[in-house]
């Protein structure tokens, strides 16, 4: 388990901070996700924005009945999860999504990549609002590893 912060400036930008003793930083703009991690010793790992379910929320207007991509949905009493994906292209993974009520608001979300890997969101302590510069979500710093 990792704990950060998450900056999300729609449409199309989300940057992950992780805190110590994580390094990661995932940075998604100018239409590309870069997942980078300093522990690897490894180049950054770069994907189409477009290509993640992670662009399914980043739009600038969220409609998912309107684009048949809900493909299922529950209630457990306490939050309501909807499953979406892409329907062009399912091969790219899915996306749940759990919302708490009165006022609706988003809580967590579990992403469901193309090779089969699961990474879950919780979020807390959320702040809404605000100016976020635009310079947090430039990919080009983030494969570059430099955190603003």
């Amino acid at each position: 388990m990792s704990t950060g912060t998450i900056y999300i400036k729609r449409p199309g930008k989300v940057r992950f901070e992780y805190n110590a003793p994580d390094s990661g930083l995932v940075v998604a703009g100018a239409n590309t996700v870069v997942i980078y991690d300093k522990k690897s010793n490894q180049p950054a790992e770069t994907y189409p924005l477009a290509r993640t379910p992670l662009s399914i929320i980043l739009a600038e207007n969220v409609n998912l009945g309107r684009a048949k991509m809900v493909t299922g949905h529950s209630y457990d009493g306490t939050a309501t999860t909807v499953t979406a994906q892409d329907p062009a292209n399912p091969q790219y993974g899915n996306i749940q999504m759990k919302f708490t009520g009165n006022p609706v608001q988003l809580r967590q979300w579990i992403i469901n990549d193309g090779n089969g890997s699961a990474t879950t969101v919780v979020l807390g302590d959320m702040q809404v609002g605000g100016n976020i510069s635009n310079s947090l979500f430039d990919t080009a710093g983030a494969r570059a590893g430099s955190k603003r």
